[in-house]
């Protein structure tokens, strides 16, 4: 049977170095454009807040004390697809 599976992803704050809110993080992608943009950009001192967990992003885009399990619905959904396919194929 299929069915629609609502999802209200997680919301983070992004913020400047000095404080300044900048938006919104609505989800795992925009999450990934920020974190590129900073890498390309070599920024430093900027970081999401997830509720009183602030996340430091680094200059080259990776996140210091990123929660377990935030934003990680796309890589287990696209797992379990990758082994079925995976599983189908060896089987044929």
């Amino acid at each position: 049977m299929i069915k629609i599976r609502q999802h209200t992803p997680t919301q983070l704050k992004l913020y400047k170095p000095d404080g300044t809110f900048v938006g919104f993080i609505n989800n795992q992608v925009e999450s990934l454009n920020v974190r590129l943009d900073i890498a390309k950009n070599k920024l430093t001192g900027y970081y999401f807040m997830h509720g009183q967990l602030r996340i430091t992003i680094t200059e080259n885009g990776s996140v210091e004390n990123w929660p377990s399990g935030l934003y990680n619905e796309t890589s287990i959904i696209c797992r379990e697809l990758y082994n079925r396919q995976l599983n189908d194929t060896n089987n044929q």
